[in-house]
């Protein structure tokens, strides 16, 4: 376990997340259960995704984190891996077991159960979880 003093922002908001998630309220297939908004770091997007893809974007617009051009594509995974990756061993367990009761849950439909708002507002599904252990 962490000590509260050293959780990052996100670690906090995540944990308050998994105490409010409940996998048989009406409404939980609805939505992927974890967002990660990235709307506030254009810095770190425009360092990594040159003008004329993020105009590619917005003209196609595409729904997943594989389907994005590689600067985008390389942005929206180290976003995912740098905020689940310093989980604990017990934060991981519960995103597994929610992510699993999500996808089991969709009667074949597709989605990881993560998806992540880039900066301009782009709402991708990440569809390659496998890659941060929870897939």
């Amino acid at each position: 376990m962490t000590a509260g003093y050293r959780k990052s922002d996100f670690r906090k908001a995540l944990e308050a997340r998994l105490a409010m998630i409940d996998i048989d309220a009406p409404g939980f297939l609805d939505a992927a259960p974890f967002v990660l908004d990235c709307r506030d770091d254009r810095t770190g997007f425009d360092a990594q995704v040159t003008p004329k893809q993020r105009a590619r974007l917005e003209k196609h617009r595409p729904a997943t984190v594989s389907a994005l051009l590689p600067g985008a594509r390389h942005y929206a995974m180290a976003q995912l891996r740098v905020r689940f990756e310093g989980l604990d061993e017990d934060a991981r367990a519960k995103v597994r077991a929610i992510l699993g009761h999500w996808r089991g849950g969709r009667g074949g439909k597709p989605g990881e159960g993560i998806e992540i708002i880039l900066p301009g507002g782009l709402r991708v599904a990440y569809d390659a979880a496998d890659l941060i252990g929870f897939g």
